[in-house]
């Protein structure tokens, strides 16, 4: 009996150390925070907090520029894992607007991350109200929406006893702010900005009025858009403007230095087709009197956008048009004689175009039709011949300049 009785304790004491070393195991849960769940755009500095049952307190800790996070030494039982963050919200834009408009009209569909972020004013539903809300009240006039300014996805995750602890990783926690249905946001600062590209300058005396134009980059169907073109308006003046096609549905309004253009479909149209190199806004604009010699730039907004047919968000908008360089008369006369002067030839060329200039240590430049300089050279001699065989076939843009302004612009077709 006394044999027996070992062998029992024996067991007993053996159970109890399992035991033990089951019930003080740790365990680790790890992830990344994601905005829209997207692996390109991690949230940092979010704070993920992991409680217990009866929404005791655990611990917490701070995501790294990653966006990653890991909660150690938890113990066993059932958690939930909750997020947030003080950073700036951000990435609402008219685009975000216009996803509602077309989600009521039943053009697409929010889900997800897109809809929770549509449901700005928290009744739940996503309906014209949330348009409202982020049209005006947030667009123009700057107001809080009713939900939070961030909206962060939350999970339940259960430890069950066992003899080594667990390591659970893996687990994405998303993020969006409220009104960002697009998912624009970007928590850095290296996100690429519209730009209007400059592929050619017209000469303009004070006083006198041109067109500019601003063409697609590509070939797009939208489905709205909008474009907001800066200038410098202690220099030119707006006159009028034309938009490409008339059928498109807009809106135009003008700030000091700044013309912006709000574009739709109409209910009875889903997209709208834009062509590469057609001119889709054209500007009449005078150089005013007292205008010193300078170039005028045009450039856009970064609130510039559009909604391509199939309902995706474009927040990088490029366009190409021409720049402004204001002369005196003095300059225009030479200009003029140097203009009389200049012959280039064949046009269109095939291998060879030859460039005759009186006035030498010039730079003959050509860019293609995105603005982009395809050939630089140095007029050494009043007739040089460029090697073109390495361009594509198509339209180009060349120049003549000196270092203080650019002395003759022309357009020259490649062929093969």
């Amino acid at each position: 009996m006394k044999k027996l009785y070992s062998i029992f304790a024996g067991l007993f004491i053996i159970t109890l150390s399992l035991f033990s070393t089951t019930a003080t195991a740790q365990n680790t849960f790890s992830g990344n925070v994601l905005y829209h769940g997207n692996s390109d755009n991690p949230v940092p500095s979010v704070t993920v907090t992991i409680q217990n049952a009866d929404n005791t307190f655990i611990q917490s800790v701070v995501t790294d520029d990653n966006g990653y996070y890991e909660l150690t030494n938890i113990p066993y039982g059932t958690f939930t894992i909750l997020a947030e963050t003080e950073l700036p919200a951000g990435g609402v834009e008219l685009s975000d607007a216009f996803m509602v408009m077309f989600h009521m009209f039943g053009f697409i569909n929010l889900e997800g991350y897109q809809a929770i972020a549509a449901d700005v004013n928290n009744n739940g539903n996503i309906d014209w109200g949330d348009y409202w809300d982020i049209l005006i009240d947030w667009l123009i006039y700057q107001l809080p929406f009713n939900n939070e300014p961030w909206l962060f996805d939350s999970m339940e995750y259960t430890f069950t006893p066992s003899k080594d602890g667990q390591s659970v990783g893996g687990n994405e926690l998303g993020a969006t702010c409220s009104g960002d249905i697009c998912g624009s946001y970007i928590i850095d600062d290296d996100k690429e900005k519209s730009t209007i590209v400059s592929n050619q300058t017209i000469n303009v005396l004070p006083g006198e009025t041109v067109e500019v134009s601003f063409y697609a980059s590509e070939t797009i169907d939208v489905a709205a858009l909008y474009m907001g073109i800066k200038y410098d308006a202690d220099v030119v003046t707006i006159e009028e403007y034309e938009t490409n096609p008339a059928e498109m549905e807009y809106r135009a309004e003008e700030a000091d230095g700044l013309i912006g253009f709000n574009w739709m479909t109409g209910q009875n149209t889903e997209s709208l087709h834009i062509e590469k190199d057609n001119a889709i806004i054209t500007l009449y604009v005078t150089v005013n009197e007292n205008a010193q010699p300078q170039e005028v730039v045009f450039s856009l907004d970064d609130e510039s956008a559009y909604i391509t047919a199939d309902g995706k968000s474009e927040n990088t908008t490029k366009l190409v048009s021409q720049s402004i360089n204001v002369l005196n008369k003095e300059t225009t006369t030479s200009l003029n004689n140097f203009e009389e002067s200049v012959s280039i030839y064949p046009n269109p060329a095939t291998d060879i175009l030859f460039v005759e200039a009186q006035n030498q240590n010039s730079t003959f430049t050509v860019r293609d039709l995105t603005g982009k300089a395809v050939i630089s050279v140095l007029l050494e001699d009043t007739k040089s011949a460029i090697d073109v065989t390495n361009l594509s076939p198509g339209y180009y843009i060349y120049q003549i300049e000196n270092k203080n302004s650019v002395l003759t612009t022309g357009k020259v077709l490649i062929t093969k």
